[in-house]
């Protein structure tokens, strides 16, 4: 070590070990640390960071530098005298992201309490000699492109809260040593290539409350030492080829609040230790091999939001305890084969979305109950064995959105309100409209033709008129093609036309897109006045040519239904 020398009013500190006397020199000129011979560890610091700049830069630059006082450096902050955090997040940069290697030097930091260079494009292997930083808290090295193998000498990093190496490209087994870090509170490996099990001795991190380990290779079974984690609130290790059954021990996780099994080789029966649960809001184990029936205990999940059961080989009934679950948002049990008869009970749930129960087994007819869901969006009903007619309380659903019902024994007929929504099947079910029903206004077949400059594509024109009616019923008018945005890649022009219907008017809204990379791929859509778009628009095929020569056209007829008449003009 050298001693403290005076050299052209310059005091050069001790050089730490592996630090270069010239950067010891550098940042002992009283710029980048003001008063160096009081301050030697900031003075260290200082060396070991332009020691390692360009490695960890790679093709970027930090600045870094001498000649600017530290506390002013990006990315750098100080903490009793010493670099105390490094939080270089690329997307919170500037400049380009950091594209280099993580130095071994980094670890000669020991004031080091966060470390975070998440979502730049570093590479190469963490170095095992980051396990040094013992006074390190947090580390974040996620969204890179870090390989290899965790190294296990990260579990020295005695007072580590977070661990956070997600959406890399690291290799082999998670160190079973991960389970000596006992102020561990989450723990972030998810989107890797991970191999091997799951150490139980993850298990014994009491203080843990994230274990993130979802899209990695990961198998075997599932530790029943996780059930240890008290304080768990967040577990996902979907993704992954684990195997055999659910632990029952996961019943016993009383503070979490979302579990994802999803995409495993799970097999056996739901544990019915799940419903105690309590603060869980979202559970997910669909697409494993899980069979028997949906246990009763479900029902006591009163906080559950999101319930993912589908794409496995469940049996028996939905119990009839699912309507105690008054927070449900989704439920998903497509593609199983759960039997019997849809509950009306299920009406209870005021907050219900989504509904699928597609590609099961289920019988008897639709409940008109449904119609009592307030918030109902989608509902899949396909590819079962329900009978009966639709009930006309499901068109009275204000805020349905889209409805599939293809694939079981309908019969009767089609509530006209079905036009309006913006995706079914249910006019491929060969069934007939039904007349409106009472208060509601019968449907309006409205026959449109687009015209198209031949010479140039981009003037388009509309005329309309009732089904079998006059083209000058409603005139030809000018569509305005300068919409941009509602739909990727076209150009819209809407217009609105008011439409004879019995003995007064309403209002439709029509549509026309126009592809912005071919301007003779068009398509119309139209809706009532109030109404959503429909996603199935009709294409147009501009083969008709005019008497004149100069315009080519396109003929086509909607079917709209009318939510109410145009306002009366006085």
């Amino acid at each position: 070590m050298l001693a403290l020398l005076f050299a052209v009013g310059v005091t050069l500190v001790a050089a730490p070990a592996g630090a270069s006397e010239e950067t010891v020199r550098a940042c002992s000129n009283g710029i980048a640390v003001p008063y160096p011979e009081e301050n030697p560890g900031l003075v260290s610091d200082c060396a070991v960071l332009l020691d390692i700049r360009d490695t960890l830069a790679g093709d970027a630059t930090l600045d870094w530098s001498a000649d600017k006082p530290i506390r002013k450096w990006e990315g750098i902050r100080i903490l009793n005298d010493r670099v105390g955090s490094i939080h270089l997040f690329g997307l919170a940069r500037s400049g380009p992201d950091l594209t280099g290697q993580l130095p071994p030097a980094l670890a000669r930091l020991s004031g080091l309490t966060l470390l975070d260079l998440a979502h730049n494009k570093l590479t190469g292997e963490i170095p095992a000699e980051i396990g040094r930083l013992r006074n390190l808290r947090e580390l974040d090295l996620s969204n890179n492109s870090f390989e290899g193998e965790i190294p296990p000498e990260i579990s020295k990093l005695s007072k580590l809260e977070n661990l956070e190496l997600n959406s890399n490209q690291f290799q082999g087994p998670i160190p079973r040593e991960l389970g000596e870090m006992i102020h561990l509170q989450e723990l972030w490996l998810s989107r890797n290539n991970l191999t091997g099990v799951i150490p139980k001795e993850i298990g014994t991190v009491i203080r843990l409350e994230k274990l993130l380990l979802d899209y990695n290779n990961l198998e075997g079974n599932i530790p029943q030492t996780l059930g240890n984690l008290s304080k768990m609130r967040q577990m996902d290790l979907g993704n992954n080829i684990l195997s055999g059954e659910i632990p029952s021990e996961l019943g016993m996780l009383s503070q979490l609040s979302s579990l994802i099994l999803s995409n495993n080789l799970l097999t056996g029966n739901i544990p019915p230790e799940l419903g105690d649960l309590k603060k869980l809001w979202q559970l997910w184990m669909n697409d494993n091999f899980l069979t028997g029936k949906i246990p009763q205990e479900i029902g006591g999940l009163y906080n559950l939001s999101d319930l993912r059961l589908d794409n496995n080989r469940l049996t028996g009934a939905i119990p009839e305890t699912i309507a105690d679950l008054r927070s449900l948002v989704s439920l998903n049990l497509e593609s199983n084969s759960i039997a019997g008869e849809i509950p009306s009970i299920i009406k209870q749930l005021s907050r219900l979305e989504i509904l699928q129960l597609q590609r099961n087994q289920l019988e008897g007819s639709i409940p008109s109950e449904l119609g009592a869901l307030p918030n109902l969006r989608n509902l899949n009903l396909q590819v079962n064995h329900l009978t009966g007619q639709i009930p006309q309380e499901l068109a009275e659903i204000s805020s349905l959105v889209e409805l599939t019902l293809i694939g079981n024994d309908i019969s009767g007929c089609i509530p006209l309100q079905f036009y309006n929504l913006e995706q079914t099947d249910v006019f491929a079910m060969s069934l007939p409209d039904c007349s409106p029903a009472p208060g509601k206004l019968p449907a309006i077949n409205l026959e449109v033709r687009v015209w198209q400059s031949i010479s140039n594509a981009r003037i388009l024109y509309i005329s309309a008129r009732p089904e079998s009616g006059s083209w000058r019923t409603l005139g030809t008018i000018p569509l305005d093609m300068s919409g941009l945005g509602e739909e990727p890649g076209y150009r819209n022009g809407d217009i609105v036309l008011v439409v004879p219907l019995m003995d007064r008017l309403t209002n439709i809204d029509v549509r026309v897109w126009q592809s912005l990379f071919d301007d003779l791929t068009l398509y119309i859509n139209a809706r009532p006045e109030g109404a959503r778009w429909r996603l199935a628009s009709t294409f147009l095929d501009m083969s008709g040519l005019s008497k004149s020569g100069s315009y080519r056209y396109a003929d086509a007829t909607l079917r709209v239904v009318p939510l109410r008449y145009a306002p009366s003009e006085n």
